[in-house]
């Protein structure tokens, strides 16, 4: 997995020589901006799935960040995904606006539903953390279990919950276990 922008870029241009993908589907800023920037032209949607805070900020970070996925989307993007009105409505410029249609995420209700019915036993903690993501490196779990792992000795009754899985799971109960976590991580 890249490190930074630069093994990620070419990351990218050496997987786009050898597959030559009829479509690109990216989903955050940094690969509209790499894909824009070092891969030749294919047809690309991307997602957006929040209306993320900087593109109301006005600080400097912010307007590069803005920029940056405004000449991105720009140059690359034949449709921009939303996942609800409130992320259309939020989009910070031209670009992204006139490309853009909302479509939302599906959700099986009766699966929802279903397991609200069932029996659980209550788990409890002062205080009661619960997490919820897809368990890869850039979600920062691993951040969390030390901040837990730090705080026992003030907060001897804390409990984590973990709601999610991926491909770092195995890694984050090992973390655990190493931190001397586990009976008070779910």
């Amino acid at each position: 997995r890249a490190q930074n922008w630069r093994e990620a870029s070419a990351t990218l241009v050496q997987v786009f020589s050898e597959a030559r993908p009829d479509i690109v589907h990216s989903h955050s800023l940094t690969p509209r901006v790499l894909s824009a920037a070092r891969l030749p032209r294919a047809p690309h949607v991307t997602t957006v799935h929040a209306a993320y805070l900087y593109y109301g900020a006005r600080d400097l970070r912010s307007w590069i960040k803005r920029r940056l996925e405004c000449s991105a989307t720009r140059r690359l993007c034949a449709r921009v995904v939303c996942v609800a009105q409130d992320v259309e409505d939020s989009l910070p410029c031209v670009s992204m606006k006139s490309r853009s249609q909302v479509i939302r995420n599906g959700v099986d209700t009766s699966l929802i539903r279903a397991a609200a019915s069932e029996d659980i036993a209550p788990i409890t903690g002062k205080p009661l953390l619960v997490a919820v993501g897809r368990l890869d490196w850039e979600k920062g779990f691993d951040r969390l279990l030390h901040a837990v792992a730090a705080l026992r000795s003030e907060m001897p009754a804390m409990r984590l919950v973990i709601c999610g899985d991926g491909v770092e799971r195995s890694a984050l109960e090992a973390l655990s276990a190493e931190l001397g976590i586990t009976a008070f991580v779910d």
